[in-house]
């Protein structure tokens, strides 16, 4: 294996560690107020489309902020590999959904 891969699995595996602590000690993963002066200090009215992501692992939940995403009646996208391809794209999600985890945890269609 080369040191260059080696090195970004280490880096990887330390990373990943330092999230669970993180995760762990955070006692809010998602809060309403910040994300409600969020929408005023960016002009969320005048956003249709919005990017997101759906939290794996160790990552900190995206899931109620992209609940209330979609409830304010926006667009959300993920980020999706392509089957069988490195290209990213972004998808829009509803409901009816479904990702499937690639290789290295990543959502793709």
């Amino acid at each position: 294996m080369s040191t260059l891969v080696s090195q970004k699995r280490d880096l990887r595996k330390i990373l990943t560690k330092k999230r669970d602590i993180i995760k762990r000690n955070a006692t809010v993963e998602f809060n309403y107020n910040v994300f409600k002066q969020l929408k005023k200090f960016i002009d969320f009215e005048k956003i249709n489309d919005v990017a997101s992501f759906a939290s794996i692992r160790s990552e900190i939940s995206t899931t109620q902020l992209n609940k209330e995403i979609i409830e304010l009646g926006k667009n959300l996208s993920f980020p999706v590999i392509v089957k069988n391809s490195n290209q990213l794209i972004f998808k829009r999600i509803n409901s009816d959904n479904t990702f499937k985890l690639g290789k290295i945890g990543r959502a793709h269609v």
